[in-house]
């Protein structure tokens, strides 16, 4: 018995290891500038995503974040996913650390083979075990899953709105594969797949071994509908029928359907102010009928869709919603808004409205939304050039002029108090450097770039002409002496102004 226990307890220290021969703490991978290249070719090689979450111990609020993210991870180790949850101590791993920029823990990367082991940053606000892992499936489709029983479909179906589901006697004929495949290429909807033909007759297909059956889960309708694909062992057909069938006209814009829509084509929203879209609504369907009556018309130019800010918080800051619904659009990666009302105590639905506002973004007659403030008729306040959303990318993006900015709040104590060290700075040793400017922005009344990271109040970045793509967070201190040696070692300006030069650093 003993021996029993050894052997077991030694099996059970080896699983902690794996096969990739890498330590990890439950199921997330403990990864370090020398072993980072493991997992990275792994993934690669197996066509998955890898997530690195950076943490520094020193941090104690990090600790509720990363117990969410072990939840996420146990999930898809579970369901044998090929997304690899890992993590990274900020502090031992310097290289690491330093190729992705992090400066603020903590901080998840995602590096996915299906865009050429790119990589890109979790931005979201909810830190859920449930949010991490809805957002890393959106990176890197799961695949097509396998259900046993009824309990298993419903899982899988109840994940969003779309399912397509295959049912075959044989995983390895050319049927089966052609519907893998499919639902590789398909990354915005479900797949899943039995062997057990008896499932297929349960869930109402009629000769369900012929079939491939598309199903379309419209909660707001209280319907299912189904559409049937003959069985095909091309991968191609079950694309373009998935493509046909997936979205009906008017939809709802959730986080679970968010790729259901085509990103390179015109979207047009009615955004709700705080409407749960899980439950059945009037005005919802009101508006979605109305909406209908439009769609063909105007089908070519736009998709269209029925949402709401309690699924997309960061609308309402984006585009300073106010009404109880809005009509905006996003073409481009840029978000419109009409700034007449949709509906009215006379008008319940203004038709004209909305087809003349999606003909105004889509032929570029009107600008994009940013939120801002009006622009200061006094730009300049004690050296301090003030900038709004609306004009901030346009004057922080000239060539050959560097810039300090700080992103700030009125009411914070400690903004004040900078602020008079930057004015110390723009009167004094930085007055006469020619495109060196010392700017502020109200971060609470305008859209900051996704470039910036505003966290703590305030919040400076320097930004210099060669990396306008990469600005660098200030977190040197805030007295002038400070401010001055982090520009003598960072600012082209300020030592060419000095006479510094590379051999003198």
């Amino acid at each position: 018995m003993k021996l029993i226990l050894a052997i077991t307890f030694i099996g059970y220290l080896s699983s902690l290891v794996n096969a990739l021969d890498l330590p990890m703490d439950d199921d997330v991978y403990i990864i370090t500038d020398k072993n980072y290249g493991v997992l990275f070719n792994h993934t690669r090689d197996t066509e998955g995503a890898m997530l690195l979450y950076f943490y520094d111990e020193s941090v104690t609020p990090q600790k509720d974040y990363y117990s969410e993210y072990k939840k996420a991870a146990k999930v898809l180790a579970r369901n044998k996913e090929k997304i690899y949850c890992s993590k990274v101590y900020k502090r031992a791993n310097y290289k690491i650390a330093t190729f992705f920029k992090i400066e603020e823990t903590p901080r998840i990367v995602v590096i996915n083979s299906g865009e050429k082991m790119l990589h890109r940053y979790y931005e979201e606000e909810e830190r859920t075990a449930e949010d991490l892992l809805f957002w890393a499936r959106r990176i890197i489709a799961p695949g097509p899953k396998v259900f046993r029983n009824m309990r298993e479909f419903k899982r899988i179906f109840n994940r969003g709105h779309h399912l397509v589901v295959g049912v075959f006697e044989d995983e390895q004929s050319p049927e089966c594969k052609a519907f893998i495949k499919g639902g590789v290429i398909c990354r915005y909807v479900n797949f899943a797949y039995t062997l057990n033909t008896t499932l297929g007759e349960e869930l109402g297909l009629e000769d369900p071994t012929n079939a491939v059956a598309f199903f379309y889960k419209q909660e707001m309708m209280n319907h299912t509908e189904t559409k049937i694909l003959r069985k095909t062992n091309s991968s191609e057909t079950i694309y373009q029928f998935v493509k046909e069938n997936h979205n009906l006209p008017i939809d709802l814009y959730t986080k679970y359907s968010d790729l259901y829509y085509d990103s390179e084509k015109m979207m047009t929203l009615l955004l709700f102010d705080k409407i749960d879209l899980s439950k059945e609504n009037k005005a919802v369907s009101f508006y979605r009928t109305h909406l209908s009556g439009i769609y063909e018309d105007l089908k070519n130019k736009t998709q269209f869709a029925v949402s709401s800010e309690d699924e997309w918080r960061h609308l309402n800051y984006l585009l300073d919603t106010s009404r109880e619904v809005e009509l905006v659009a996003r073409k481009n990666q840029q978000w419109y808004k009409s700034l007449a009302p949709v509906s009215s105590s006379l008008d319940p639905f203004n038709f004209t409205l909305v087809k003349e506002f999606i003909d105004d973004v889509y032929y570029d007659r009107i600008e994009p939304f940013v939120r801002s403030q009006e622009p200061f008729v006094k730009n300049n306040t004690n050296g301090i050039i003030n900038l709004v959303g609306r004009n901030f990318n346009e004057f922080t993006n000239q060539t050959g002029h560097e810039f300090i900015i700080m992103f700030y709040v009125p009411w914070n104590p400690r903004c004040a108090k900078f602020r008079t060290e930057l004015e110390a700075l723009a009167n004094g040793p930085l007055k006469e450097i020619e495109n060196f400017h010392v700017v502020q922005m109200e971060a609470d009344k305008n859209y900051v770039p996704p470039l910036y990271q505003v966290g703590e109040m305030p919040t400076i970045y320097f930004l210099k002409d060669q990396v306008k793509h990469r600005p660098m967070i200030y977190k040197s201190g805030y007295s002038r002496k400070q401010m001055i040696g982090f520009l003598e070692l960072y600012s082209d300006l300020y030592q060419a102004h000095v006479g510094i030069t590379q051999e003198d650093l």
